[in-house]
């Protein structure tokens, strides 16, 4: 069970440059993954800083980063009073979680990430309720005009599975194995369509090569 508190973790924030735009208003958190592969463990805030830095951002574009490997106290990224770069269209109200992992080796949508890590999700997210209110919750997929597959999992039907009274504890045994289940058949639903998809395309392409003959 996760026992960190926001300052143990905010106290380790190194990456406000002094040119990030300060939140005015903040109504809701978006669950990210860093689209990587479960065996890629050596994730951490530093490594998406210099990812992001590449791709031209001012800093690392998430307010939290929640490791693989056992590790069971996030790492700060953005400062909490900074607007982040993680949602487009929404990130002067939100704040950034990226989950390490999310993609299999091919780099399709899969929920591979450690139950160690759903533990400090649900405590990270109580935290943030206790010192900023009713905070809503969503999954970066669920945001408006986001085309994507992030997080790889369903953010609201993992929720539903938290104690109302006591968020985050997860409220039974039977419960987390059932939201397992639920979780991998709903990858394994994307990950079929997309097989499907593919197979589609390739099929196409067969019978307009054949027509041109």
């Amino acid at each position: 069970m996760a026992t960190f508190t926001l300052k143990d973790i905010l106290q380790n924030s190194a990456y406000d440059q002094g040119r990030l735009r300060a939140i005015s208003t903040l109504d809701a958190i978006v669950v990210h993954s860093s689209a990587t592969p479960a065996h890629m463990v050596d994730i951490g805030a530093a490594t998406v800083h210099q990812w992001h830095l590449q791709r031209g951002f001012s800093a690392i574009g998430y307010h939290f980063v929640v490791q693989r490997g056992g590790l069971t106290t996030p790492q700060a990224g953005r400062p909490l009073t900074r607007v982040g770069a993680h949602t487009k269209g929404s990130n002067r109200r939100t704040l950034g979680i990226c989950m390490v992992g999310g993609t299999d080796p091919k780099g399709d949508p899969q929920d591979n990430f450690t139950q160690a890590q759903y533990d400090t999700l649900a405590h990270l997210i109580e935290l943030l309720r206790a010192e900023h209110g009713p905070l809503t919750l969503a999954g970066h997929r669920d945001m408006p005009k986001a085309a994507t597959s992030c997080p790889s999992f369903d953010v609201a039907l993992w929720a539903s599975s938290l104690v109302p009274s006591a968020e985050p504890e997860l409220s039974n045994v039977g419960t987390r194995n059932a939201l397992s289940s639920a979780r991998k058949t709903n990858v394994e639903l994307q990950n079929e369509i997309t097989r499907l998809n593919k197979c589609i395309s390739a099929i196409s392409d067969q019978v307009n090569g054949l027509k041109r003959r």
